[in-house]
């Protein structure tokens, strides 16, 4: 009997869940993944421009080496790779992986912000900074939920 017609198709009662098709990459997802890879290039970007800058910002940087500029591009930027792949390929570790990565550097960026700058309100735009921050986080969270960004990884919702 023919699957056209909706009647049973040996064929397709032996697939595995390996053997079906993926669903179709969301364009949320799309967007996560340019997200990512923008954020990727920013970094190794820092890596390239702390090396090739080095001796100016060793001179001009009184409170920080260029060593940690170039230290934080390389790990965001070797963190970032691997995402990209996963988000775009829809592996069933990228989201998850997205989101560890999203609250780490959401850390790393205000341990960051806050003892460099010294007092937490000392800069004018603190506000927005907490603002994006958080309307980041909950974007990545909220696109990591929704039924056909959960399918495209192979997750499901027991």
């Amino acid at each position: 009997m023919s699957s056209r017609t909706g009647h049973f198709s040996l064929a397709r009662f032996m697939q595995t869940p390996d053997s079906l098709p993926k669903p179709k990459r969301p364009w949320s997802v799309t967007w996560l993944t340019l997200g990512v890879l923008t954020f990727t290039g920013m970094h190794i970007s820092r890596l390239v421009q702390s090396i090739v800058f080095w001796e100016i910002l060793k001179d001009r940087l009184t409170f920080l080496s260029p060593a940690y500029l170039a230290i934080t591009g390389l790990f965001w930027g070797l963190v970032g790779l691997p995402i990209i792949y996963g988000l775009f390929t829809g592996k069933p570790w990228a989201s998850r992986a997205l989101l560890f990565a999203s609250l780490g550097y959401a850390g790393y960026y205000w341990a960051d912000r806050l003892s460099l700058a010294g007092s937490p309100f000392k800069t004018t735009n603190q506000f927005f900074a907490i603002g994006a921050t958080t309307t980041i986080l909950l974007l990545i969270q909220w696109i990591r939920t929704r039924p056909k960004v959960q399918a495209f990884f192979g997750e499901t919702n027991d």
